[in-house]
This record gives structure tokens, sequence and C-alpha cells, in this order.
């Protein structure tokens, strides 16, 4: 399935900028992941009265438009002028460790966020289009 969004906020660090190629290139011991959440998920989370271990996570990319469902590993994504490929699907859930874990809803933060590695460089500025490619 094809599918185009935009990208709705970034984050970089602490400062709302560009989010540059460093993000996936590999070093001597790791590879740094560009991280994207769900808008919808974004206010969910600011709508919360009782923050979860998650609620500190910052995205690289806000995404707006995209069905997460069909952001499979491997899947490849057009931002900007970067290329990104799809790495992983789920965030981490910290369980009984969680103070929302033990509320009466299911989290949606593991489901609504992407980690993926840069394919080619470039920058990603906000209102970029994102297109998902096959």
């Amino acid at each position: 399935m094809r599918q185009t969004g935009i990208v709705s906020e970034l984050y970089s660090g602490e400062k709302k900028q560009a989010v540059s190629a460093l993000y996936g290139i590999k070093d001597a011991e790791n590879e740094r992941q560009i991280t994207l959440k769900n808008k919808a998920l974004d206010a969910w989370q600011k709508a919360q009265t009782t923050e979860g271990l998650c609620f500190k996570f910052k995205a690289n990319i806000i995404v707006q438009g995209l069905d997460f469902t069909y952001l499979t590993t491997g899947k490849i994504l057009r931002v900007g002028e970067m290329k990104l490929e799809i790495s992983s699907v789920k965030k981490c859930c910290y369980g009984n460790a969680c103070p929302t874990f033990h509320l009466a809803q299911a989290c949606p933060i593991p489901a609504n966020c992407r980690f993926a590695k840069a394919l080619t460089t470039g920058s990603v500025y906000l209102g970029d289009k994102i297109q998902q490619d096959g």
C-alpha cells in the first residue's frame, strides 16, 4: 500500500529543527536510529493526566497522515531529502514499572512509534512530504 503524509513536527535534541542525515550514519560502535511517532499519538499523550515512562520519549519526526499499521520492518519512506528504511516497528513497553500500565486502557505508544535508519543523506524539514514506497 502506498501512503503519503507530512512532517508535522521535528525534534533534534532539545530544539525543534531539521533532522540531518547524521542520524543514520554508522560510527564505530552503533547506528543511530531516526524515531517516528504518529501525530494522533502525540495528541493522546498531551491529553493524559498520568504520564507513563515513555512520555519522556521524543521522536525526531512526528508524522501526520500515515497509517502506522502499514509501516512494517523493511518498508522504505521518502521524507524530505532523505530515504529511510523502517528498522523496528514497536517501542518497548516498561510493563509493571509504568504508572499507566495499571490503567484500564491499552497503551497506544508501542504500536504508534517506528524506528528507521537513513539510506541516503539529506535533511528533513517541517511540512516535508512523506511517501511510503510500495
